[in-house]
Parts: structure tokens; sequence; C-alpha cells
């Protein structure tokens, strides 16, 4: 028996429906190259995780790793959606290539960042090049200092020619953890001590910030020797100042930063091309704490876990 048109249409409709349902949803992206700074290290702990990430439920887009480099290596580009440069060296390489793939760099300063894209200019437009910065927002620093030092009222902090450019969202982020902000500003390595000196008898402990002049080989061992003389704890912003005799950091790990990368890719809308979102903080801080350091000075500092939950609550209070 022959179904009348109307049914037909409707039962065609309906499996129609279902095979839509079943599909999963393509993605935006359905090949990304992986551009590492270098071999190895924490360029390849990225990978390693964004590859993991990028894997998980549904079809995934596929990765090709290369070397960075100043000539664009166009074959593996050929196919491409997307450019995920690892590292400061790896952006730069990337953006100076000349293809139209959107660059989406990760393990990097927002400042260097921001200088490359100012050179870049033009030349690209907004959407396409963005990053995932290695700097944590001032707000989880305070919180930090706050765990570590409970009745803490004065922060101190240096700031040079890098740095200078936060001092707002700095007094901001002291205000809303209600710590006040005391701040020397230095031009040379060689003002870092002196201001150092004229700080610490002023504050309770000191918010180390990234700063190409204040924070150097040549002057974190100095830094650290100076705060501990004077029983002023340091909270900084990477593990390897803990090991070095930091009170505290919190920083973002090149799993916690692939972890971001991979979700930003998977949650790129399909069905046309890639636009990357505005650069952003880290959404996945990590706390190290150095307990001998800080028993030393009298402290008693919470769990990790604690301390990471007062600064993951200044995470929700950035979104």
């Amino acid at each position: 028996m022959r179904l009348p048109v109307t049914a037909f249409l409707r039962r065609a409709l309906a499996a129609l429906c279902l095979c839509c349902v079943a599909l999963p949803a393509a993605h935006a992206v359905q090949q990304v190259v992986l551009v590492l700074s270098e071999r190895g290290g924490v360029y390849e702990e990225f990978a390693d995780a964004f590859e993991a990430t990028l894997a998980g439920p549904g079809e995934a887009p596929r990765t090709r790793r290369v070397a960075a480099s100043a000539t664009a290596p166009e074959a593996t580009l050929a196919g491409s959606d997307l450019i995920v440069a690892v590292g400061v060296q790896a952006l730069r390489d990337a953006v100076g290539w000349p293809t139209p793939l959107p660059v989406l760099g990760a393990l990097v300063p927002q400042l260097a960042f921001e200088r490359l894209a100012a050179e870049v200019g033009r030349r690209r437009p907004p959407a396409s090049l963005s990053a995932i910065w290695l700097d944590q927002p001032p707000l989880r620093l305070l919180r930090l200092f706050r765990q570590i030092l409970p009745e803490s009222r004065r922060a101190g902090v240096v700031l040079g020619p890098d740095s200078a450019a936060q001092l707002a969202a700095l007094k901001a982020a002291a205000a809303q953890a209600r710590i006040e902000l005391a701040v020397e500003t230095v031009a040379a390595e060689s003002e870092v001590m002196p201001a150092l000196a004229r700080l610490l008898p002023t504050v309770d402990g000191l918010l180390a910030v990234p700063d190409g002049v204040v924070y150097r080989r040549d002057t974190v061992r100095g830094i650290l020797l100076t705060t501990y003389r004077h029983r002023k704890p340091v909270i900084a912003f990477s593990q390897s100042y803990v090991n070095a005799g930091a009170a505290a950091a919190v920083f973002s790990t090149p799993a916690l930063s692939a972890l971001q990368a991979a979700e930003l890719v998977r949650a790129l809308p399909p069905g046309r091309a890639v636009q990357l979102p505005p650069p952003q903080h880290s959404a996945y801080p990590a706390v190290a704490i150095n307990r001998q350091v800080a028993r030393s000075l009298g402290l008693d500092p919470p769990a990790d876990a604690l301390a990471l939950k007062a600064v993951e609550r200044a995470t929700e209070n950035e979104r």
C-alpha cells in the first residue's frame, strides 16, 4: 500500500530528525597546529595535556606538532583551522607566518602578548589573535596573601617598568581584599634593593608581580634573603619562587593552561570561520606553600586545598 504524500513526508522528516540527533555536532576546528617554543619540558607537557583534553567526548579535532621556526611549515598548515602557539617564541614566529589562520597563544605573559599584538597591528583582525595569559589577576595574589597572613593589614609591592601599568588593578584588588597597599616604583635594577629596604619596615609581607627589571635572575636571591631577614613573607607568582624561598605562590601549570585552551577550542561555534574570544587570564589557578619557610617566620598557613579555595573564590569574582 502506498502512503499518502503527507504521511510519507512526516516519516521522512522524523527520520531526518533522528539522524540529526544521532550525529555529534561538528566542531568549528577540525585540525589544530601546535607550535612549541622548544621540544620537551613545559611545552611538551602542555601539548600532551592539550591533546588528552581535546580527545574527550565526541569527535575530536586532530592535532599536529611542529617546532617554532621563522619559516612557516606550509605543508602542516594546509588543511588546518587554528594555530596554538605555546610559549613566547612560538607565538612570535606564528604571527609572522604568511597565513590567515587564527593564532591562540598559551604559556605567554600578558605584557609579552600585548607588545606582540601591538606590533602585529592591523595585519590581523582582533578575533584572529588571542591568548591565555600566564599572569594571575591581582585579586588572587591578595587572597592568598590573606590566607598566609590572616591578620595582615598592609602589603608591599615593588613595581618596575613592565609592571607599573598594573598599579590601578593592584589598588582596586587591594581595596576589595581590604588590604592597604604600599608601593615602591623603580626604573632600573640598581634601585630594587634600596626600594625594598624602604618598603619592608612598613609592611606585613611582599607581593611579587612579574617584572623584567625587579624579578630577574640577578635580583631574586637577594630579594628573598632580604625579606627573610626582615621576617616578611613573599607571596609570589610561580612554583620556582616557592622552591627558592617564597612563602607561597599562585600560578597556573602547563596542564591547567592546556585544559583551558582545549576547552576554549572545543567551545568555538561551528559553521563559520574561527573567531577567537578576547585574551584572558588563566581560569584554573594552582597554589603552592613553602611550609618550612612559613613556620620559620612564625606563620601557620592553611592546607593547600583551603588556600586554593580562597583563590578560586577570587576567580569566581572576576567572571
